[in-house]
């Protein structure tokens, strides 16, 4: 349900057609993302990896997503399932960090970019978020139907690309992206479990089988690769 108690003062007003959303999150989530499914079409580029900011600014369908957004706040995350609370946040970071760049401007360090934290350990929303990066992995909208499904295969994307996983076969190296160095103790403990979470999430192809044989291999090199931390600014 959407919580009836007043907006921040910051806040833009709600719109006065918000009652036909039905007081529901779930509602108000899927006309979000619908938003945001218009946005994505108008200013993403086709591989989800760079953004229109400038066009996006002075869109109708943006002004229209930040009046609705202000609703946000007053959402009641308790009436969510799991499912679509998994869904919610992974659009709602994208969207916000997008909101963010436009309104805001690009950061200016590491540590002014967003972090999101789920109540269950989900690895697998690491292929999911964008921060605006042109390291960051493709944006995306979700759905809360088949979840799960949607972002195993938003990981096996991200792995089949050179962004996220490549291997040198004849020095015996397995480059990985820094997202799996930042969050290893969400993949596993060593590098070694690190890489084996990466081979149980890759599609079969030549690169998988060429990283079974490095890693056992007697003196297999991991890597992390450095992060394109710049904009991600189609202009």
């Amino acid at each position: 349900m959407v919580k009836k108690k007043p907006l921040q003062r910051q806040a833009s007003p709600v719109p006065e057609d918000s009652n036909q959303l039905n007081a529901e999150a779930a509602h108000l989530v899927e006309a979000l993302r619908q938003l945001m499914l218009k946005l994505y079409a108008d200013h993403l580029s086709d591989d989800g990896k760079t953004v229109d900011y400038k066009a996006m600014r002075n869109s109708e369908a943006f002004e229209s997503y930040c009046e609705l957004a202000v609703l946000l706040q007053q959402v009641d995350l308790k009436s969510l399932t799991k499912e679509e609370k998994l869904a919610f946040f992974i659009n709602v970071y994208n969207a916000l960090v997008i909101h963010g760049q436009i309104q805001m401007g690009t950061p200016k360090n590491v540590w002014q970019r967003y972090k999101v934290s789920l109540s269950e350990v989900q690895p697998l929303i690491h292929f999911a978020l964008n921060c605006g990066g042109r390291g960051c992995p493709p944006i995306k909208t979700y759905t809360p139907k088949d979840i799960d499904q949607q972002l195993r295969a938003a990981g096996e994307a991200f792995l089949a690309g050179k962004d996220g996983c490549f291997v040198n076969i004849e020095k015996k190296e397995i480059h990985l992206n820094q997202i799996f160095k930042w969050y290893k103790t969400d993949f596993g403990d060593t590098d070694e479990k690190v890489v084996q979470w990466v081979l149980d999430h890759m599609t079969e192809s030549l690169k998988k089988k060429q990283m079974k044989e490095v890693l056992e291999s007697s003196n297999c090199k991991i890597i992390f690769l450095p992060y394109d931390w710049s904009s991600n600014s189609l202009n």
